[in-house]
């Protein structure tokens, strides 16, 4: 009698558990989601509707792993350039646009294209044009000050790196790349009013990726 006793008890003290379990899992939560990152498309559409707080260097970033990067046409700066010292501005917006349609963070074809609607007289589309640049150019620069490795600016091209260059009144000169531990870097050298100027690009994010 003395051992059914005891196991009665231990069922009862298991069955007391089994509802106290039962109660607990009311309390345990499945782990949120992770939120899903809005995709190159989604965040372009976003600024092209003006919408606040677009997110420039998630544009950045995401655009290289985008189909529209595989598809698109490209312009050089210079190419683009030569219509507008013509005053052609019709025919810079075009290469401009054509450009803008599949890389919208060009940053010099955002120029181009505000400077061509300037020369139309179409002031709106081209302040527009002119804050796209600000800001991809802004992503770029508050990702660091350039002065190390470790406050490198993160870029996703080469053509970035010189589109920095140029805003900051810096001549280039020698390019070399380093393998750091924290990924890859571009050291650029060069002038700036007669002194000599390093600035460190981490190329991590597309170094590999130019020929994908």
């Amino acid at each position: 009698m003395k051992g059914n006793t005891g196991r009665a008890a231990e069922w009862a003290i298991a069955l007391i558990l089994v509802g106290c379990f039962s109660l607990l899992g009311n309390v345990f939560q499945a782990p949120a989601q992770e939120t899903k990152k809005p995709t190159y498309a989604e965040l372009v559409a976003s600024a092209q509707k003006g919408e606040p707080n677009v997110d420039f260097a998630a544009m950045r970033y995401a655009y290289l792993d985008s189909a529209e990067r595989k598809k698109g046409v490209y312009h050089s700066t210079a190419e683009m350039n030569a219509p507008l010292q013509q005053k052609d501005f019709k025919k810079a917006l075009k290469m401009a646009s054509e450009v803008l349609a599949t890389d919208f963070v060009d940053i010099d074809a955002q120029l181009v294209a505000a400077t061509a609607y300037r020369g139309m007289n179409q002031n709106d589309e081209a302040d527009k044009h002119l804050a796209f640049a600000r800001s991809l150019l802004r992503s770029i620069v508050n990702s660091g000050d350039g002065k190390t490795e470790q406050t490198a600016f993160i870029v996703i091209s080469v053509h970035e790196e010189y589109v920095v260059l140029r805003q900051m009144g810096i001549f280039p000169g020698k390019q070399s790349l380093s393998q750091g531990k924290d990924g890859w870097y571009d050291v650029l050298t060069g002038k700036k009013e007669g002194q000599d100027v390093t600035l460190y690009f981490n190329i991590t994010k597309f170094y590999g990726k130019e020929f994908d």
